[in-house]
């Protein structure tokens, strides 16, 4: 008889352990409700940070105006032993990164640049992107591990970490041929959905 209430708690024990790891992995126990997994932005905020280093220009951008969206159908709430008390702790949303990601980001100025680059023209090939955060050292140099071409976006896909910890940033070591005329840039950013969404920098001056 001993025997066989021992092997009755050893399996309720186990049953329970079971569950109380499908818990941390799916969020679906004890009735705990979904969350949107991904997120859009119809909106930018933009910052320009200069003389970082050897950068000549650093510009920032966070999305603006978020809307959380899920990939999937949500899960059925999960009854069984456990109860959401046991640490099933939804994710914040928009963990999962972009709903609809980055196809192209295109970056122009309102004036010539230098010769060869006249006004409107694409700026893509002066400039490198990164993703790493730098909030334990805001003046920092971005290091050549660090950056990578704009059009990387597959390889280097912006916004990956989810919305908390999205900051996207554009940085360029390259210097316009009329350094003390005043530069607006506008970064065009296109989604997987055919929409996009622009920003224009305040003055800049070099």
């Amino acid at each position: 008889m001993k025997k066989q209430i021992i092997l009755i708690a050893f399996f309720i024990i186990g049953i329970t352990l079971i569950e109380a790891c499908s818990c941390f992995t799916s969020c679906g126990c004890g009735g705990a409700p979904e969350v949107p997994n991904f997120f859009d932005f119809k909106k930018l905020s933009v910052e320009t940070k200069q003389g970082i280093g050897t950068e000549s220009l650093r510009i920032e951008m966070i999305p603006d105006s978020i809307e959380y969206l899920a990939m999937r159908v949500p899960e059925l709430p999960v009854v069984g032993f456990t109860s959401a008390a046991y640490g099933c702790s939804p994710n914040e949303p928009g963990y999962g990164g972009l709903k609809f990601p980055l196809t192209k980001i295109n970056i122009t100025a309102n004036r010539l640049f230098n010769d060869t680059l006249p006004a409107g023209t694409s700026l893509n090939a002066l400039f490198l992107m990164t993703t790493e955060p730098y909030i334990d050292q805001p003046d920092r140099e971005f290091g050549s591990a660090e950056v990578a071409s704009v059009n990387a976006l597959e390889m280097f896909p912006p916004f990956r970490g989810g919305y908390y910890e999205s900051v996207f940033f554009l940085v360029t070591k390259e210097h316009p041929s009329n350094p003390a005329l005043p530069f607006k840039f506008t970064i065009t950013m296109s989604k997987s959905d055919s929409s996009s969404v622009a920003i224009t920098t305040e003055d800049v001056f070099f």
